[in-house]
């Protein structure tokens, strides 16, 4: 009997409306969530060259960029891990492996002003996202729909766009990469300020 209800619980979990998950409740408080996601908004502006630039120019503006980086987006995916923890695939583990890689990354911003040679190792930091935030979209594509489905296609075209499009971009088109720079600044302010969004309306919905 109690096989039978265990195989009764595992094909619920297949059905698509235990697979559609539009809300999660984080158990932090909505104005923590509200935070985050304000200061993953600003990380979104300084992705702009013009921006970037100027903060990169002295020591406490880099210092101040990489916190701008690193600390709402830890928190809106901690936030998401809590949130994740009652269904059948929280993904615990690539949850907690994207908040090291992104910790790490701020730790790297700091042995380049040490050592601008180590240059090598934002390189490393940036493969390894791509390996990470990519099965982790695969993930919650298979497994989910409705927000946290669609949570998970646009991690994978937002990583993509964000590492790869800037290569891309003056790989291909050389000089005129550089007229049309400010194309390249929206077009990635926009999926940062989109997916920053979408993070935030799953974990308040």
């Amino acid at each position: 009997m109690i096989e039978k209800d265990k195989e009764t619980i595992d094909i619920d979990y297949v059905k698509k409306q235990n697979r559609e998950v539009n809300s999660l409740d984080s158990g932090l408080k909505r104005l923590t969530i509200e935070i985050g996601f304000i200061i993953m908004v600003i990380s979104a502006i300084c992705t702009l060259s013009s921006v970037g630039d100027v903060m990169r120019g002295s020591l406490a503006g880099t210092i101040c960029l990489a916190l701008i980086n690193t600390v709402g987006m830890v928190i809106l995916y901690y936030a998401m891990m809590r949130g994740m923890k009652p269904l059948y695939h929280p993904l615990k583990w690539m949850w907690i492996i994207l908040i090291a890689l992104n910790l790490l990354g701020f730790v790297t911003t700091f042995l380049i002003l040490i050592d601008e040679s180590l240059v090598i190792v934002d390189l490393v930091m940036a493969a390894l996202l791509l390996m990470a935030y990519l099965p982790m979209g695969v993930l919650l594509i298979v497994w989910y729909d409705g927000k946290l489905g669609r949570l998970g296609m646009w991690m994978m075209a937002r990583i993509i766009i964000v590492t790869l499009l800037p290569i891309a971009w003056f790989l291909l088109l050389g000089e005129m990469g550089e007229r049309l720079l400010l194309l390249l600044d929206i077009i990635v302010l926009a999926v940062e300020l989109i997916y920053a969004y979408m993070l935030r309306d799953i974990l308040v919905g």
